[in-house]
């Protein structure tokens, strides 16, 4: 991503952004991720692995990502994975008759 100063600031806590396909480990590659913190250097980021829960918890990988290697999406979560609520739900869609 570059990292220019108007692209960071609409990434925030909530927000969706993709791993670069340039990340050092190719299973993390492409995923899908929740910005839990936004630093100078990058975000914090939760990922949430569903086909490793155990016992009823889904697992979550926290990252460390900087601005080069995530790409946002336009997308924003409204739950945490305890079902908090992040953001309002989203308006839903027209559709064109």
């Amino acid at each position: 991503m570059k990292s220019d100063p108007e692209t960071i600031k609409q990434i925030e806590v909530g927000s969706v952004v993709q791993i670069s396909p340039e990340y050092d480990r190719l299973e993390m590659r492409g995923l899908f991720g929740r910005v839990t913190d936004v630093k100078s250097w990058g975000v914090m980021l939760a990922i949430h692995v569903p086909d490793e829960a155990v016992a009823g918890v889904e697992p979550v990988i926290f990252m460390r990502l900087t601005w080069n290697l995530i790409e946002p999406t336009g997308g924003k979560a409204v739950w945490d994975a305890t079902g908090a609520r992040l953001t309002e739900a989203p308006k839903p869609m027209r559709h064109h008759p």
